[in-house]
């Protein structure tokens, strides 16, 4: 497939099982996710007509140091130790900071990973704004009446939202018996409806509810409701709606199932580092373009809010996640979209902060990022306050 950001015929793509498996280098980590447009069929996302400008007032953060896990590190410690490829700023919607590392640049087209299910649940909250979904409670079967029986028989759509359908799911990347490799395997196959039988044959471990689990097969159904609910691609939905009345900078691409298909709801979204935190500026402000509620007004509220499961409070949303009470009360109220390899979205309303983050890390979990992106972000607040 043709790429959208040209390729120097140097640089050495690995495939996906290989990325998720931990066996590529720096250099090949990079032009793998720089490129992942090429592994699958996309929908495209055009850039705006009108492009909507971003104030800036840019500072020098080389002096800012931190504390994480008894190391005393520098930002560019951070920056280094955690293979970040892009940064940038927004402290009250004027931009204060904006960088790139490793060959990248403001147009390169970066694969943000699990970010996009923050777009899709994003996506939820403007079908129901517009009347295409009715709400959370609606069963998934309402709107995918195969998934009547099966794995997501009796399952809502907030169950799929904060990943407690029930459904038995392993998220391990590196495992290739784990769900979530068999469903990379599916999606190879690119056959239209593919992934949605996969999902709806796999077991279950608990009524709907019952259990939290990072399980992004469920993630994939929340996007085929969606299309199904607005009748239109994800793609086209999204630029409608959030992209275009934004004024993004740069088009977009979005992986499909198969030729012509459904995007994948749990990730596979490409764009540009700037747009992201355009759009991470939309979500502070609660979801309005210039004073026109996109999103439910108490939408934002409850997506970033967590909820419990038999009694243990879980810092999930719907598919955002919670900055942890134990990082401290700089971060009170604050909510991310994060990917593997360092891709995230942090957005802070008690401090009107928001930052995109691209990164090539060496593993894929955050939980197993060599720095904790959290005890930067501590500093940062710290600094820029």
């Amino acid at each position: 497939m043709q790429s959208w950001n040209k390729r120097n015929p140097e640089e050495a793509i690995g495939s996906l099982e290989d990325l998720y498996g931990g066996k590529l280098d720096l250099e090949q980590r990079i032009a793998t996710i720089r490129h992942l447009d090429q592994f699958f069929p996309c929908s495209d996302i055009t850039a705006a007509p009108q492009l909507s400008s971003i104030r800036e007032h840019l500072i020098d953060l080389s002096d800012l140091r931190f504390l994480s896990q008894d190391q005393n590190l520098s930002f560019q410690d951070y920056l280094d130790i955690n293979c970040v490829t892009g940064l940038c700023i927004l402290k009250d919607g004027i931009k204060v900071y904006e960088n790139y590392f490793h060959g990248n640049q403001g147009n390169t087209p970066w694969c943000a990973f699990s970010v996009t299910k923050s777009v899709t649940s994003t996506l939820v909250g403007a079908a129901i704004a517009d009347g295409f979904i009715h709400s959370v409670n609606d069963l998934v079967s309402d709107y995918l009446p195969q998934l009547n029986k099966g794995a997501y028989s009796g399952v809502k759509l907030e169950d799929i939202l904060r990943m407690s359908s029930g459904v038995s799911w392993d998220e391990t990347y590196g495992d290739p018996n784990s769900e979530r490799r068999k469903m990379l395997e599916v999606q190879h196959l690119q056959q239209a409806g593919a992934i949605l039988n996969f999902l709806n044959d796999l077991d279950r471990a608990s009524e709907p509810g019952g259990q939290w689990k990072y399980n992004t097969g469920d993630t994939f159904i929340v996007g085929a409701l969606l299309k199904s609910a607005v009748q239109r691609s994800l793609a086209s939905y999204l630029q409608e709606k959030i992209w275009h009345p934004l004024g993004m900078e740069f088009p977009a691409r979005w992986w499909l199932d198969s030729p012509n298909g459904q995007e994948f709801g749990g990730g596979g979204i490409q764009l540009r580092l700037r747009d992201l935190a355009r759009f991470g500026e939309f979500l502070l402000n609660g979801g309005l373009i210039d004073g026109r509620q996109v999103l439910p007004s108490d939408w934002i509220k409850n997506a970033s809010s967590g909820f419990k499961v038999q009694g243990s409070s879980i810092d999930y949303g719907y598919l955002f996640w919670l900055v942890p009470p134990d990082k401290g009360p700089l971060h009170q109220g604050a909510f991310k979209a994060r990917g593997i390899y360092g891709q995230y979205l942090y957005m802070n309303p008690k401090e009107k902060l928001v930052v995109a983050a691209f990164g090539a890390r060496p593993k894929a979990r955050a939980a197993d990022s060599p720095i904790d992106d959290d005890d930067f972000l501590t500093s940062l607040i710290q600094y820029l306050n």
